[in-house]
């Protein structure tokens, strides 16, 4: 640069030299140039040395930022204040915008097919706080190599907190998501779901439906051969026998099976207590019924079976008869003389569709309808290979991890894309690939097998002769069970909820102490020994405990009973001094009477028994409300349209038909819907297994409608078409899926 500049200056002198004059002009010019020339050279000069400059700062603020970022960014305990709180030292704000779409018209949408109607609300505008707590760090050669530490955040609001409070309806992804993937299980996920809840039902109650037909042999419709061996020894009055024989639900004329289970369970059994509460029977009563000379047939006709199939115990287990009927239909085709035979267990049941059996299907459509069933007419199915290939034994622990059996959904698969392949290629050696693996005896095996599973899918679950499909299968297999057990827990249950209620407000009223009423219940008993019995219980106007006491002494010698004994150290006569000593007016058993009164005056129930029957006050409920919207002031319950509002622990689910018809009343007259009422006699059919209890009858309901064959519907299903199927698809969507949508507030969701 100096070089250059000098050069400049030698010129300028050189000029001025030689010539010895320059014009005004000209030198003007040239000192112009030669001050924009070193302006431009100082500029480059001082771009050079800033280049330079930069260059090596660049290289010194690099190490500079790198060791400080490290020693702050680095998650170790020194640095935490930077890290693992937030805003925290370093006043980090993190602000959210969230936007949220009401769904307007979620009935529209469930009920009659509407699209979804979407109001965009928001944003609602919110800071973020996180704080990482609980910290671990892991050491490698003394250096902090891992930390690992517990995150919790929350969300507050930047805004007005009332937004905060605004109700946002949105879709149940969950439960839409689950019914998508129901409706479109592939047919081994649907095989599988078939397969092993029907195994493990056959196998749990094969056993008592064949003692059940061997029983029905006997009496042959004869009610005096009935009533003599199952109440003579039970000294049940004539009208009671009428009653308990005649009933259409659990009458013995048409349900005796639920009497076989219940005598074959014993007292405590589910059946027995069902029968028990729906019949009004003592507990006395219930158990020489169930004891007396119905075990005398049972066991005879256990000797029988066992004798007759021979059986390696006796009685027979359902294994065992499980197998010998799916196998080669030895029950049905062969039974003890005197008894019908039958092709299958589902002969005469105009329910059910396809073959329940294997080597009924083998016969009766497989033979008739494939190619060279020559090749296929010697085919059978040994039991142990049956046992193994669907370990029904072990369905407990299902899905099952085993390579060799096919209530595995992957097993199953693997079987079913070698299946697909022989439909491809009509090869029957494709079979090669499994036969193997699950010890088919042949190819030829294995392709029975195949078909065999594909009717389960396409015709006893799917209906598709019948234009059904699997999601209506499983509509029914689902929405059935669930009535069942909300309708079984209401009959349970909602006697006993106002009575231990009214029992308290009697106790109060009368201001009885727990001292007292034990001292007028059993008299054989000690201060001091009633002393310590109520310091262990407690008060007696309390519900919790008045509903043990009363459990206790609705079911002697139950679980609850000898536990009651362990915890007041009675003996079993005390305990049912306790529960049934009515001599005087303030014992337990007397104000147990005066509560169940209280009910039977204010609800109107039926029958002579002083206490209304628990059935009738649960169908009550379903069809009207009608318990829960009038309750006995002394309850101190509050009206209501679902047992579900009372008490939602007790009754989760608010399933009665009534509340339905209430909730949706507007939607109902919206679309045009008729009125429809419901009574005491359809309600009582549609809450059987010959009704809406049963998930084939469900399913079958379905198809007709979607058929359009509704012309007898009302007659055969107990309800209109439109009122059925809306019914259960609440039931559906908001019992069994916990609803198509859920609302809450903003701060809820947030």
């Amino acid at each position: 640069i100096n070089i250059f500049v000098f050069a400049i200056q030698r010129k300028d002198y050189s000029i001025k030299s030689m010539r010895g004059r320059v014009e005004d002009d000209e030198l003007k010019e040239y000192k112009a140039t030669w001050a924009h020339r070193k302006r431009l050279s100082l500029t480059l000069a001082c771009g050079g040395i800033l280049l330079v400059i930069c260059l090596f700062a660049s290289f010194v603020i690099d190490g500079v930022v790198n060791e400080n970022l490290n020693s702050r960014l680095v998650l170790r305990e020194e640095s935490a204040s930077s890290w693992a709180s937030i805003p925290g030292k370093l006043d980090i704000k993190m602000i959210r915008k969230f936007f949220l779409f009401d769904l307007t018209n979620p009935e529209e949408v469930m009920y009659h097919n509407e699209s979804p109607k979407l109001v965009r609300k928001g944003p609602f505008t919110y800071q973020q706080f996180i704080n990482n707590t609980n910290r671990a760090y892991t050491y490698e050669h003394g250096k902090a190599t891992v930390v690992n530490f517990s995150s919790w955040e929350y969300f507050m609001p930047v805004e007005d907190r009332k937004t905060e409070e605004e109700n946002i309806t949105l879709f149940n992804i969950a439960a839409i998501s689950a019914w998508f993937n129901m409706k479109n299980a592939d047919k081994p996920l649907v095989t599988t779901l078939i397969l092993h809840p029907m195994f493990k039902a056959l196998s749990n109650g094969i056993l008592e439906i064949v003692v059940t037909k061997g029983v029905n042999s006997q009496f042959q419709g004869n009610k005096v051969f009935a009533v003599e061996t199952l109440f003579k020894a039970a000294n049940i009055p004539a009208a009671k026998v009428d009653e308990i024989w005649d009933d259409q639900l659990y009458g013995v004329r048409k349900n005796l099976g639920v009497w076989i289970t219940a005598a074959s369970k014993g007292i405590h059994s589910d059946a027995a207590r069902t029968l028990r509460r729906y019949f009004r029977l003592s507990f006395k009563q219930m158990f020489n019924i169930i004891n007396g000379k119905i075990q005398n047939m049972i066991a005879m006709i256990n000797n029988l079976l066992s004798s007759h199939y021979r059986c390696p115990t006796n009685p027979c287990q359902g294994e065992f008869l499980l197998l010998e009927q799916w196998t080669r239909q030895l029950l049905t085709l062969d039974p003890p003389t005197g008894w019908t035979p039958t092709e299958s267990m589902l002969t005469g049941n105009d329910t059910a569709d396809g073959y329940l059996e294997i080597s009924y299907y083998h016969k009766a459509w497989f033979l008739p309808n494939v190619n060279n069933s020559e090749v296929y007419k010697n085919v059978t199915f040994p039991k142990e290979h049956v046992a193994k290939l669907f370990n029904y034994s072990r369905t407990d622990d299902f899905p099952l991890k085993t390579w060799d059996t096919l209530l595995h959904i992957g097993n199953m698969r693997d079987f079913f894309k070698v299946g697909e392949e022989f439909e491809r290629t009509k090869d029957v050696n494709t079979f090669l690939k499994v036969k193997d693996r699950f010890g088919f005896a042949s190819v030829y095996q294995a392709h029975i097998y195949w078909s065999y599973f594909n009717q389960l899918v396409d015709r006893l679950a799917g209906r598709q002769h019948l234009n059904g499909t699997i999601n209506l299968g499983a509509f029914g297999q689902i929405s059935a069970p669930r009535i069942h057990q909300a309708f079984a827990n209401l009959e349970a249950n909602l006697l006993r909820f106002i009575h231990v209620r009214i029992l308290a407000a009697k106790i109060e009223e009368k201001r009885l102490t727990c001292f007292k009423i034990f001292e007028e219940s059993v008299p054989t008993l000690e201060d001091n020994e009633i002393e310590k019995i109520c310091v262990t219980l407690g008060t007696l106007n309390s519900t919790s405990v008045l509903s043990r006491l009363t459990q206790v002494c609705e079911w002697p010698f139950s679980d609850d009973w000898n536990k009651f004994k362990e915890v007041t150290t009675l003996n079993d006569d005390e305990v049912s001094d306790f529960c049934e000593n009515e001599r005087v007016e303030n014992t337990f058993a007397r104000l147990m009477q005066t509560a169940h009164s209280v009910i039977k005056s204010h609800y109107g129930c039926e029958g002579q028994e002083i206490n209304c029957r628990s059935y009738e006050l649960a169908l009550r409920q379903f069809i009207g409300s009608e318990i829960t919207e009038n309750p006995p002031s002394l309850s101190g319950l509050s009206s209501a349209k679902s047992t579900h509002e009372w008490d939602a622990s007790e009754f989760p689910d608010a399933f009665e038909f009534s509340y339905w018809k209430n909730r949706y009343a507007k939607l109902v007259s919206k679309f045009g819907i008729p009125e429809f009422q419901l009574d005491r006699s359809r309600a009582s059919k549609l809450l059987t297994f010959e009704g809406i209890l049963s998930g084939v009858i469900v399913q079958k309901a379905l198809l007709d409608i979607k058929n359009g064959n509704t012309a007898n519907f009302e007659a055969t299903y107990h309800l209109p078409p439109d009122h059925y199927l809306g019914y259960l698809r609440y039931i559906l969507h908001y019992l069994c899926f916990n609803g198509l949508t859920i609302k809450h507030t903003v701060k809820e969701y947030l």
